[in-house]
């Protein structure tokens, strides 16, 4: 379970929140990131802006190993639109994940690893989205 957890840290830190690669999309109208290292592939494929829905997948050696369904809405847009909710999402979950040179640190465990990301503990964000 530890290893599955590094690796979901390190897709997420990758993709939604580095900013990272843009897939083709999977299904009609879907936006794509995709992350991939020697054994693992990810894929964060969602709809929407302002309200949104979507599904992350992670396979091991090209068989699916794990998936996550989540949707989010704006309660009141007139305070805050899907341009900035988006950004405060990268902001909330950048501050779980922080550069530590090469390797990997989750939850206190060093891995090694080509992604130089660190999870911090820190509460769960409650708010439906990755």
């Amino acid at each position: 379970m530890d290893k599955l957890n590094d690796v979901i840290v390190r897709a997420k830190a990758a993709c939604y929140v580095g900013g990272g690669a843009k897939g083709e999309p999977s299904r009609r109208g879907s936006q794509d990131l995709i992350w991939s290292d020697a054994e693992w592939e990810y894929r964060d494929s969602y709809f929407g802006g302002t309200n949104f829905i979507g599904q992350e997948v992670l396979w091991l050696r090209r068989t699916p190993y794990w998936a996550m369904n989540y949707y989010g809405f704006i309660i009141r847009p007139d305070l805050i639109d899907g341009e900035r909710a988006g950004s405060t999402i990268k902001t909330a979950l950048s501050g779980c994940i922080e550069p530590v040179g090469s390797s990997v640190v989750s939850n206190g465990r060093v891995n090694t690893g080509p992604t130089s990301t660190r999870a911090r503990e820190t509460p769960a964000i409650s708010t439906g989205v990755r």
